[in-house]
C-alpha cells in the first residue's frame, strides 16, 4: 500500500482531493486485494494488545492490524466522568493517527459515523477533539460522513481548554471547526446544516458561537445563510438570541457584551432595508438609551421626541393627501371582479332560494354600473342585469360615492349590506316575472 504522508491531507489540498474522488479510489484499490488477504489470513488465536497492533502498523501490515481490531481485540478507555467505554476499530485508528489503517478499515466496511459505547464520540468528533488536522480531513473525504455531530469533553478537559484560552466548542463540534476560513473552499462538498441543534439546550451553531464570542464563526455562518436570530431562551432574557444579547449588555454594559451588540448592529446595514429581520434588529437594538448613545443615535431620538407633535401633524397631512389621490384615481382600478353572493345571502340573510337556483353573482362594470347575474341549472333565465351605482347609493348609508370606490371596496360594502342586495335581486325578479325565492320567504322579506 502506498505510504500516505500527512502533507497529502493538508487542508489546502482538500478541494483537489474532493474533485478527484481520491478516497473512493483508494478504498476501491484496497478492496480489490482484500479477497486475497482474507484467503491467506489465519484466525486470531491469541489476545493481542494495542502495542501489538501498533507494531503491525509500523511494519506496514495494515490488513493484519485491521483484522485484529475487527475480529480479535476490544479497545477500552477509562474516564473519570463516564467510566469505562469501548472504542470502535476506526475510532482507535483515529486516536492513534494511523491514516493507512483508517483507509483499510473503511475498505473493510467500518462505518464512519458510529459512536463509542457511551455515545461520547464518533470518529470525526474524536479527530476534532484530538486536533489531528490530517485525520479530520481524511474523514471529511468519505462520501457518507456526517459533519453535524457532537462530541462530549471530560469536565477536566473542558476546564483545561478554558484555562489555555482554547475554544472547547470548536473541538467538540466538527461543523463549527469547518467554519474556519481555511475550510471555505470545501464547503460546497460538505453538508453543513446551520440549523442543527446541539446539546441538552438545543443550541444552533449561531447561538454556540455567540455565547463563545466567536465572531469569525458567526460571520461564516452568516455567509452560509444561517438564521441570525434563532430561538434562545435561557430563562431570563428570551425568546431569541438578539434579546439575550441586549439583556446581557443592559445588565452588564462592558466591552465584551457591547461587541455582541455591535455585531448585530452592523447587520442593519447589510440586510435588505425592507426585510422583517432588518426592522426587528434596528428596533430592538436602539430600544436601550445606553445602546443608542453608544451608536450615536440618542441625540436623534431626543430630537424626534421634542418634535413629535409636528411630526404627527405632517404624517396626518400626508395621509390625507394620499387618500384624496387614491379616491381621484379610484376609477382606474375598477376592473371587472366577479364574486358569488349566494352563500352569503343564504347563510347570513337566511334567504331561501328555489332549488333550481345555482348561483347569484356580482361584478363591477366600470365606474357607473354594477352587474348582477342569476344562474340556474337549466340556464333558462336572463343572464344578467345592470344597476347604476348612483341608484344603489340612494339605498345605502355609505358616505363615499360608490363610483370612487375600488371593486374590492364595493364588494366589501355589498357583503356588509345583504338586505340591499336582496332587495335589488327581488326587484329584478318581480320585473322579469321570475320566481327565485320560496313564496313565504319572498313575501316576508318584501
Amino acid at each position: 500500500m502506498q505510504r500516505i504522508d500527512a502533507s497529502m491531507l493538508a487542508t489546502h489540498q482538500l478541494p483537489v482531493l474532493f474533485k478527484e474522488n481520491w478516497l473512493q479510489k483508494k478504498v476501491q484499490e484496497i478492496q480489490s486485494v482484500l479477497v486475497t488477504f482474507a484467503h491467506n489470513a489465519g484466525d486470531v488465536d491469541h489476545i493481542c494488545s494495542e502495542d501489538d497492533i501498533l507494531a503491525l502498523c509500523r511494519d506496514r501490515e495494515f490488513f493484519s492490524a485491521a483484522k485484529l481490531l475487527i475480529d480479535g481485540v476490544s479497545i477500552y478507555r477509562s474516564s473519570s466522568t463516564y467510566g469505562e467505554y469501548q472504542l470502535s476499530p476506526l475510532m482507535w485508528a483515529v486516536e492513534q493517527s494511523q491514516l493507512e489503517l483508517m483507509i483499510v478499515l473503511m475498505a473493510m466496511g467500518e462505518r464512519v459515523n458510529v459512536f463509542d459505547s457511551e455515545g461520547l464520540h464518533c470518529p470525526l468528533s474524536l479527530a476534532c477533539a484530538c486536533g489531528f488536522d490530517e485525520v479530520f480531513n481524511l474523514l471529511l473525504l468519505h462520501p457518507d460522513i456526517d459533519v453535524n455531530v457532537q462530541g462530549w469533553a471530560e469536565l477536566e478537559e473542558a476546564d483545561i481548554r478554558a484555562f489555555l484560552d482554547e475554544n472547547t466548542h470548536q473541538s467538540m463540534l466538527p461543523a463549527m471547526r469547518l467554519c474556519r476560513p481555511e475550510y471555505v473552499p470545501v464547503m460546497q462538498f460538505l453538508r453543513v446544516d446551520t440549523e442543527t441543534t446541539y446539546g441538552e439546550d438545543g443550541h444552533t451553531l449561531m447561538v454556540v458561537a455567540c455565547l463563545n464570542n466567536d465572531y469569525q464563526t458567526m460571520n461564516q455562518l452568516l455567509a452560509l445563510g444561517a438564521n441570525i436570530n434563532p430561538s434562545f431562551d435561557n430563562g431570563e432574557s428570551g425568546p431569541n438570541l438578539l434579546s439575550w444579547v441586549l439583556y446581557q449588555y443592559n445588565s452588564y454594559p462592558n466591552e465584551k457584551n457591547l461587541l455582541r451588540v455591535k455585531w448585530f448592529g452592523r447587520l442593519t446595514k447589510i440586510l435588505d432595508e425592507e426585510s422583517w429581520d432588518n426592522g426587528l434588529l434596528a428596533h430592538e437594538i436602539i430600544a436601550s438609551d445606553g445602546i443608542s448613545q453608544e451608536f450615536g443615535v440618542l441625540a436623534l431620538k431626543n430630537l424626534i421626541a421634542e418634535n413629535n407633535e409636528q411630526i404627527e401633524q405632517l404624517k396626518y397631512e400626508l395621509e390625507c393627501e394620499s387618500t384624496q389621490h387614491f379616491l381621484a384615481n379610484g376609477q382606474e382600478s375598477n376592473k371587472l371582479v366577479d364574486v358569488s353572493l349566494l352563500d352569503d345571502l343564504v347563510r347570513v340573510s337566511k334567504v331561501r332560494f328555489l332549488p333550481h337556483i345555482s348561483d347569484i353573482r356580482f361584478s363591477r362594470q366600470g365606474s357607473e354600473f354594477a352587474e348582477f347575474a342569476v344562474y340556474t341549472y337549466e340556464n333558462r333565465f336572463p343572464a344578467s342585469f345592470k344597476v347604476q351605482l348612483s341608484e344603489l347609493q340612494k339605498h345605502s348609508a355609505f358616505d363615499t360615492p360608490l363610483a370612487y370606490c375600488t371593486s374590492f371596496q364595493t364588494l366589501y360594502w355589498f357583503f356588509m349590506a345583504p338586505t340591499i342586495v336582496f332587495e335589488v335581486i327581488a326587484s329584478f325578479a318581480q320585473i322579469q316575472c321570475i320566481e327565485l325565492f320560496e313564496r313565504d320567504m319572498f313575501y316576508t322579506q318584501m
